[in-house]
Parts: C-alpha cells; structure tokens; sequence
C-alpha cells in the first residue's frame, strides 16, 4: 500500500509538473504572440503614414501631370489624319506618323506619335525616345499616364487597363517596382511594395468579400510574418510561407478556440 502511495504521489507530481510546463509555454506563446501583434500594429501604423503621405505626394503629381498632358494635347491636336506620311521624316519609316516638335529629324520635345499597331503617344520625347511626362493608349483600351525613361515607362505612373484592372504607383524599366497600388479585374486590392513587378515585402491586400491580409510577400505569396482576417470570424496571426500559414502562429476560430503553436503547410500540427 505504501508503495503504491509513493507511485500515485509520484505521478501526480510529474502530472503537476508537466501540465505546469504545458501553461508555462502556452502562456510564452501568448506572450510572444502579443508582442509580436504589437509589433505589427506599430508597424502598420507606420507604413499607413508614409502610404499616406506618399499618396498625398502622388496626387500633387498626378495633378500636376494631368495639366501638363492637357497642355500637350492642346499643342498636338491637329488631327493626324492631315499628315501624310510621304512628308515624315525618315526617322519614321516604320510607318508610323509623327505630329510635333523636333530636333533634327528626331522628335524632341511635345508630340504625338501614332503607330502602326494603333497605340498612340502623347507627350514629352528626347532625340527621339520616349522620355519625361506621357499618355500612352493602346489598341485594347488600356492607357498609362506618367512618367517615361528611355521609352519605358519609370517613375510614377497610372496604368488602366482594358480588363477592369489598374496600377497606381512606382515603375521602373515598364515594371511594377517601389510602392503602388494594384487593383485585379475581380476588385482584390494590394497595396505595398513590388519588385520586378511582383508583390515583394510588406503589403495589405483586401478581398471583396471583405476578408483582409496584412503582413510580408514574396513572390506574389504571403511569405513571412503575418495576419490574416476572414470575414467568417477567423483570424490567423503569425508566420507564412507561399500562401500558407507555416511556423509559429495562432489560429483563432468563429468559435473561440485557438490553436497556438507549430503549423506546416496550412494545418496545425502543434
């Protein structure tokens, strides 16, 4: 009898200890989740100022841009149809025609360039290259304003397109590159950082069934820290690798219940 006192005295002891060690990590994992969230939190708040801030600077300089194409427009409005190409400059042979300032036989300075796949371009050139402010209409209906670099389209920039969707933001050799925003023909909305035209570090990306990410991209992926809200009452706070939950993280349901720990490939494992 004594014996078996000490065995069920033990057990209880090592039951104790290990649901003891058991709260101890949950409420490490808590802890480290709330630091985290707070963390996330001041950086959201942070990079919905600069947003902010770079959206009101945007603005000015689409302002500022949308006048000066009404003022090209005005200079080049002459229909082209008038011109006829025998009387273009050798420059443009390729069957394209030409309306507006030059230096040489280059076009320089205001113009506008029909082309033979009927695309058109209105704005600033440099011996003959795109190059400074800009509209440029394509056949499908598409239409970027901005800013141009050796015929391609950098620096600041909007671009519509035929599909329903657009880009508001930063270009850099006729790619998505800085910060901007991007709205896909079925009304999802990314706003954050590109490289090379993909979505590439911090961005929020909202759905129009209203659930929302905040958190690191990579490849066009939730990649990194992050938190997924879904308008069904789930919510997911932690790390993500290629579009899913993966690594430390918690899982809240409609319900309540949480999973706090290791997930691998979208599925609690612990």
């Amino acid at each position: 009898a004594r014996l078996k006192a000490e065995e069920e005295t033990r057990k209880k002891a090592e039951e104790e200890a290990r649901l003891k060690a058991e709260e101890a990590a949950r409420k490490q994992a808590e802890e480290e989740a709330r630091l985290k969230a707070e963390e996330e939190t001041r950086k959201k708040a942070e990079e919905e100022a600069r947003l902010k801030d770079q959206e009101e600077l945007r603005k000015k300089v689409q302002d500022a841009l949308s006048a000066k194409m009404e003022e090209t427009a005005e200079k080049v409005k002459q229909p082209f149809q008038e011109i006829k190409l025998e009387q273009a400059p050798s420059a443009l042979s390729d069957g394209s025609g030409y309306l507006g300032e030059f230096r040489g036989d280059l076009p320089h300075g205001q113009g506008m360039m029909n082309y033979p796949d009927g695309s058109k371009y209105v704005g600033e050139w440099y011996l003959g290259i795109r190059d400074g402010h800009g509209i440029f209409s394509m056949p499908d209906g598409s239409r970027y304003i901005g800013q141009w670099k050796d015929n391609k389209r950098n620096g600041s920039g909007t671009l519509t397109m035929a599909d329903g969707g657009k880009y508001v933001g930063d270009w850099r050799d006729d790619l998505y590159e800085g910060q901007g925003t991007l709205i896909l023909p079925d009304q999802r909305k990314y706003t954050g950082a590109f490289i090379k035209g993909i979505s590439s570090g911090y961005g929020v990306m909202e759905f129009p069934n209203g659930d929302r990410y905040e958190g690191n991209y990579k490849n066009n992926k939730y990649h990194g820290q992050g938190t997924l809200t879904m308008t069904d009452g789930r919510k997911y706070t932690g790390q993500l690798e290629k579009g899913l939950p993966h690594g430390q993280g918690i899982m809240i349901l409609a319900s309540g219940k949480r999973y706090i720990g290791e997930f691998t490939k979208g599925k609690f494992v612990g």
